[in-house]
């Protein structure tokens, strides 16, 4: 008798347990997702932003290295974005646990991205001026 009581204690502790888990894990995983979407249509107009500004620095040389940094700092952020994207697709092997604690590193991933496109846009949109 006593170990079954023991038994479904262990049971409901561990039940309790994934509950949270995968409550916490999808709660997470639409803040991922939130993050991407706001990302990817900033990411999608990089590569005319980059030819507006190649085509700047065409035009005048003396601006060609800000320029060339600027379209590199924008490239990084873009495939930092995609790598990043790929990633996202490993979580469908987690148990709940492990998919809580990769969403929130991808978390963390996810808006330093963000913040480096915004930032390179910033910078692009004065630069266009």
């Amino acid at each position: 008798m006593k170990k079954i009581v023991f038994s479904l204690i262990i049971f409901c502790v561990f039940s309790c347990g994934t509950k949270a888990s995968e409550e916490q894990a999808e709660l997470l995983k639409k803040e991922v997702f939130k993050i991407h979407d706001d990302v990817m249509p900033q990411t999608m107009k990089i590569e005319d932003v980059q030819a507006s500004i190649r085509a700047k620095y065409e035009k005048d040389t003396t601006l060609k290295t800000k320029g060339m940094a600027l379209n590199a700092a924008m490239q990084a952020a873009t495939d930092s974005m995609y790598a990043w994207m790929g990633t996202l697709s490993d979580m469908d092997k987690m148990s709940a646990d492990e998919k809580a604690k990769f969403l929130l590193i991808q978390k963390t991933k996810g808006q330093a991205i963000k913040e480096a496109t915004s930032n390179s846009m910033k910078e692009a949109e004065a630069f266009l001026k």
